[in-house]
Order: structure tokens, then C-alpha cells, then sequence
């Protein structure tokens, strides 16, 4: 509030010296003073601001009281000369002080304000001045360029890397596969009804003919209990039958019954030993169906999917598991551009690696390259994992590091993505190369020996572990402050 009175008392002076000094420099007063209230709203050291606003005041009395008491003709000339004076000065004031606010408030103003040519002076003038009122709240960054924007408002560019490797005739490439079970299976009931319980969860490891799930038993069990009854009701039957054959056969014997009746017996001790074996196998299927009830793993392993929940409702064959063998191991699953499809050989054995946060390294052998491409993606082609354990679970991504036979390698040369390459003029080449030390990256010129496949094999301006950019390099310039994808704290462009 005082610095604010101060101001508006300070612009109401400035008006009054306009009828004495002249309007001009009172207009260069009161924007030298408005410079000062900006700041003061701005939250700026208030030491600052009372400098300028003191300062003006401080004038503007002298000036007040000095020129009356002047001969009239003098008046005039001296008025005049001392308002452009103080025109100028109040000016070049509201110049300074402007300049610092618009750096301190405006980060979107600064960098054409540091580039400005006549900014030097200002920054100089305007240091010395902090410097006077011994307050840091406006600060005069040094001068900048057009071709080189202030470093703090410039924010790194993220850029895709890699680094140069020595080159030994071979070719490498990684592509990205993904882990799967060499041995899984879909598991469901082998009969209709209600899921009762569910036993395992996703993840869940279980051993060989463990339950894990089961269905509600009681409609099952009434038929069991039915062809309980119609069995135990056969076997009377078969039994009767059995012994009126025997009686009748007796008879028979003693030429008592004749042989009509004899026949009759056996007929009906036929018929009552097949509803026996039926009534058997009625008995039996109603146990089976009682036991499908019970979902039992075939395998040891682990639980993948689970499609199912208690209360629900399944059919026959309906897959309610998706389970992974334990013991079967695990291959990765890539697709391989029809480029190098041809280079690929059953047998070989290629480095791979896991991304799950611990980059383990694995070495897998290919067994399958697919005969037919996948519409316009490439040729599927299978790995198995020679060293797998509980690590390499399905689902998980891996690049695969495929190494290709080459010819002779030059003397000294290492090898970098070809995407890596700018043209120059003529026949020049150039690399951008990443200093750690400065944050920016170098534009240097390179030999170019040969290209393999989407390698560029450099003899001259590369040594082995150097870092260069492999995208956007078109839009780069030397000296430009990047910052390598994957390396460091992740930025996000909201």
C-alpha cells in the first residue's frame, strides 16, 4: 500500500510539472513511474521499486521549487532544456525497468527480449542499478542471439539413439517379440451345469490332477442315485430269471416241463442279464459325470486366464483356464521383415533379452520360420529359450538381437543405424553425435565405407561407444540441447 501511494502521488506530480518542465517529459516521468507501479504489482522487491519512484520524486520537487523563483524568460529555456533531460532520463529509466519486469513475468516475451540488439546496454545499466538498490527480484540474464535461444527457455529435445559399435563384418538387428508357453492349453468341464467353486486365480501355480474348480454336484448325484436303484432292481430281476432257469431246467430233466417252457426261462434269463449290464453302465456314466464335475489339472503348471467365476453357467467344452505348463519352457514369438527373412537359418542361436525391468539376458535358438508372411507386417518366425526359468513368463516383451553373416570388415570401422546419416554437400557425410557433458549434440563429419542391410559402416570421425541420433536428424542442428529417450527422468509433452 505505501508503494502504492508513493506511485499515484508521483504520477500527480508529474502532471504538474507538465505546465513547467513540458508535456513531454512529463510523459516520460509518469512512464517511468508506471514502470515502477508494474513492478510494484508484480510482486518485485519493493527497494527497487522505491528507488524509481523516490527518485522521480525527488526530481520532480527540486524542479518544482527551483523554477519558479526564475526570471520568466528563463523559464521557458530552462524548462525546457531540463524536460528534455529529464524526458530522456525517465525514459531510458522506464526502458530498464520494463526490460527486467518483462523478464521476471513473461517467460514467453524473454527470448526476444535477450536477443534484442539494443538489450547489452540495458542489461549492463540495469545490473548496475539492482546492484544500487542491493535486490535480486529483477535479474538481466546475458544477451543472446537469434541462432541461439536462451538455454533456460529452450527445452531438450528427446531423440531416439544409439550407440557405435565396432563393426566385424556381421550384421545385427533387434526386433521385439513376445514370450509365450511352449506348452499351454484352454481347459473347461466335460459336462453342462453351475460352477460351485473356483480354486485357483491368474498366476497361481498348481501341481499334476489338482482341482481347480468345480461344479454343483446335485443334479448329477440324483442320477447317480437313479441308476443306483434301477441296478439294484436289475440284479433282483437277473437273479429271479437265474433261478426260474434253474427250476425250469431241472423239470425239464425229469421230462416234467416240457421244452417250450425250458426256452421261455432262458429267454427271459437273457433279457434280465442285459438290463443288467445297461443298468451297469448307466451306474458307471453317472459316476463319470459325478467325477467331471471336478476340473483336474493335467499337467503341472500355471494359471494364464481364468474365464469363470462361482455361480456361473458353462457348456461342455467351454474353455474356463488357460494354463502354462511349468516345465515345458518358453519361446519368443517375432515378426521378421521379408528383408532379412532370407538371411535367417534353423539352428542358430541369437542373444535375447527380457524387458521386465531386470533386462536378463537369455540365449534362444530359432526352431520355426513361418513360409508365409503375416499381410504387411513379415514373416513369423519362433525362438526357443534355451536357458528358461520362472523368469521368462508369457506375455512378457523381449528383443531379440538377430546376427547376420557378412563379408570382411575394414580396418577400425564400427557400425551405426543408417537412419543415422545427413547428407551433406558434395559427397560429405555427417553423424550427430550426443556430448554428455554440455547436453547437446555435435554435428561431425564421417566416412562412409559401405552399407549393410540398415547399417552404415563408418572407417573415420566415429570410435566405438560414441552416441548418435538415429531420428529427426533433418531437423537438428549443431549445438541443439536433446535429451536420450530411455536414459534418465522420463519428460512428458502434456
Amino acid at each position: 500500500m505505501p508503494v502504492t501511494l508513493i506511485a499515484v502521488a508521483a504520477l500527480l506530480g508529474a502532471m504538474l510539472f507538465a505546465f513547467r518542465a513540458g508535456l513531454p517529459a512529463a510523459l516520460a516521468c509518469s512512464t517511468a513511474l508506471g514502470a515502477s507501479a508494474m513492478a510494484a504489482f508484480s510482486g518485485n522487491d519493493a527497494r527497487l521499486v522505491g528507488l524509481g519512484v523516490g527518485g522521480s520524486l525527488a526530481l520532480l520537487v527540486f524542479l518544482g521549487i527551483a523554477l519558479p523563483r526564475l526570471p520568466v524568460l528563463r523559464i521557458v529555456v530552462v524548462s525546457r532544456s531540463l524536460g528534455s533531460a529529464v524526458g530522456l532520463a525517465h525514459g531510458i529509466t522506464a526502458v530498464i525497468l520494463v526490460a527486467g519486469i518483462i523478464q521476471a513475468t513473461n517467460s514467453q516475451a524473454r527470448g526476444a527480449v535477450l536477443s534484442a540488439p539494443v538489450y547489452p546496454p540495458i542489461a549492463a545499466a540495469g545490473s548496475r542499478l539492482a546492484a544500487v538498490a542491493d535486490t535480486n527480484a529483477v535479474a538481466y540474464a546475458p544477451p543472446t542471439t537469434p541462432d541461439e535461444p536462451d538455454a533456460a527457455d529452450t527445452p531438450a529435445r528427446p531423440v531416439a539413439w544409439a550407440e557405435a559399435a565396432p563393426y566385424d563384418g556381421s550384421s545385427h538387428r533387434t526386433l521385439t517379440g513376445t514370450v509365450t508357453a511352449a506348452e499351454s492349453a484352454p481347459l473347461g468341464f466335460e459336462v453342462d451345469g453351475r460352477v460351485d467353486r473356483v480354486l485357483v486365480r491368474i498366476g497361481d501355480e498348481f501341481g499334476r490332477g489338482d482341482v481347480l474348480a468345480t461344479i454343483d454336484t446335485r443334479t448329477l448325484q440324483l442320477q447317480l442315485d437313479e441308476r443306483q436303484a434301477a441296478l439294484i432292481e436289475a440284479e433282483a430281476m437277473f437273479a429271479e430269471a437265474r433261478q426260474e432257469y434253474a427250476r425250469q431246467e431241472q423239470l425239464f430233466d425229469r421230462g416234467v416241463a416240457a421244452e417250450a417252457r425250458l426256452e421261455d426261462a432262458a429267454a427271459a434269463l437273457d433279457s434280465a442279464r442285459s438290463r443288467l449290464e445297461v443298468a451297469r453302465k448307466g451306474v458307471e456314466q453317472a459316476q463319470d459325470r459325478l467325477e467331471d464335475t471336478r476340473l483336474t489339472a493335467p499337467y503341472a503348471g500355471r494359471v494364464a486366464e481364468r474365464s469363470v467365476e462361482p455361480a456361473q453357467l458353462v457348456r461342455v467344452g467351454e474353455p474356463v483356464f488357460e494354463i502354462q505348463s511349468l516345465n515345458g519352457g518358453a519361446e519368443i514369438d517375432v515378426v521378421v521383415p521379408e528383408t532379412l527373412i532370407g538371411a535367417l537359418e534353423l539352428g542358430t542361436r541369437h542373444e535375447a533379452e527380457l524387458l521386465d525391468g531386470h533386462e536378463k539376458q537369455v540365449t534362444a535358438e530359432l526352431i520355426e520360420i513361418g513360409a508365409r508372411a503375416n499381410a504387411e507386417t513379415g514373416f513369423p518366425v519362433t525362438l526357443e529359450i534355451l536357458d528358461a526359468d520362472g523368469s521368462a513368463r508369457a506375455g512378457l516383451s523381449a528383443e531379440v538381437h538377430f546376427r547376420f553373416g557378412g563379408n570382411a570388415a575394414p580396418q577400425n570401422a564400427v557400425a551405426v543405424p543408417f537412419a543415422a546419416i545427413r547428407p551433406g554437400e558434395g559427397s560429405e557425410t555427417h553423424i550427430f553425435v550426443f556430448d554428455p557433458s554440455a547436453g547437446v549434440v555435435r554435428l561431425r563429419e564421417v566416412a562412409v565405407a559401405t552399407v549393410e542391410r540398415e547399417l552404415a559402416i563408418v572407417t573415420d570421425g566415429l570410435t566405438p561407444g560414441d552416441v548418435v541420433v538415429t531420428r529427426g536428424v533433418s531437423v537438428l542442428s549443431d549445438g541443439a540441447a536433446v535429451a536420450l529417450q530411455g536414459v534418465g527422468i522420463a519428460r512428458y509433452d502434456m
